[in-house]
């Protein structure tokens, strides 16, 4: 079996996955993600935002706007 992903969401983990390479870092996470994550915390995923590093905004292709994007810190 063979399956093909597409759309906007599929392309934008794509290029937020190539931003690790660029940014030196094994994670990239758009706004989205650590908005949905603060609205409904619990301990560890406290910990995990407060590893996050907010890298502003990124235009990426394919994208019509820039998205904020945050880094892990190891």
């Amino acid at each position: 079996m063979s399956f093909t992903v597409i759309g906007d969401t599929v392309n934008t983990a794509s290029r937020l996955q190539g931003l690790t390479r660029t940014f030196g870092t094994p994670l990239v996470v758009g706004d989205a993600l650590v908005n949905v994550v603060k609205a409904r915390p619990s301990d560890g995923e406290a910990s995990l935002l407060g590893r996050l590093q907010d890298r502003g905004e990124q235009e990426l292709r394919g994208r019509a706007g820039a998205v904020r994007i945050w880094t892990f810190q190891t």
